[in-house]
């Protein structure tokens, strides 16, 4: 258990340097483009475009690799309960960024559903609930509170208190390792900042896209360690 703890929560500089400069160089290749070509920004961020496509193979992958994850340390067993369910959620938003295949398969939404999704699509995120607009639970609020809490908060939390530590420990929680925390802080910043400098839809998008980049980064990285420790227990 002591090895788990410290390959998730020892501070690697290098590891650390190696996404912050990989992230912000992603983020500034995308700011180039929306100030020297903002309609291929558009075409990049708009629906059915290569940043929501990618947004769906990241959390696609980020899905399968948890269940991966799982299914290599018995997949039944009470430990695996958090990751599974991690791996499930995934699966669920990347189903989401799709609307789970209408467009590519070419359905219609249900009466019931298109009368009440604000864009008349087979989704959850667009129903009228969860609207970006209107909704009482904003939909990019909540995504913004869970990369917060997930990618910010607990890894610091796991790192300065040693009791949230074991406590993540002995439940399994995934909590994202200290050198993958640049990924959503910069991708936070970027969400907060840009927009109320230069407002469009767009940059939304390409921040969802950054998400999906790091937990997808996050659930390699388990499924590695599932294996460095499944040959260890067969040594």
């Amino acid at each position: 258990m002591e090895a788990d703890v410290d390959i998730r929560y020892t501070i690697n500089l290098f590891d650390i340097a190696k996404w912050s400069v990989l992230t912000l160089a992603i983020v500034a290749c995308l700011m180039l483009l929306y100030f020297f070509d903002q309609e291929m920004y558009v075409d990049f961020a708009k629906e059915d475009s290569i940043a929501e496509n990618l947004s769906f193979l990241f959390y696609l992958f980020a899905g399968i690799f948890f269940l991966a994850t799982c299914m290599k340390n018995d997949f039944l067993i009470a430990r695996n309960i958090l990751p599974a369910l991690l791996g499930l959620f995934f699966l669920i938003v990347a189903g989401e960024e799709i609307s789970w295949g209408q467009r590519v398969f070419g359905f219609s939404a249900p009466d019931i559903v298109h009368a009440s999704n604000t864009q008349g699509e087979f989704n959850i995120h667009n129903l009228a609930l969860l609207d970006k607009h209107d909704g009482w639970l904003n939909q990019h609020t909540l995504l913004n509170l869970f990369v917060l809490l997930n990618g910010v908060i607990l890894p610091l939390l796991s790192f300065f208190l040693l009791w949230v530590r074991m406590f993540f420990v002995k439940i399994n929680f995934p909590v994202v390792p200290l050198s993958y925390v640049p990924i959503f802080f910069i991708a936070l910043v970027y969400g907060f900042i840009v927009p109320r400098l230069h407002p469009h839809w767009a940059h939304s998008e390409v921040k969802e896209l950054l998400f999906a980049f790091g937990f997808v980064v996050v659930s390699i990285f388990y499924y590695k360690e599932s294996k460095v420790r499944g040959g260890e227990m067969e040594q």
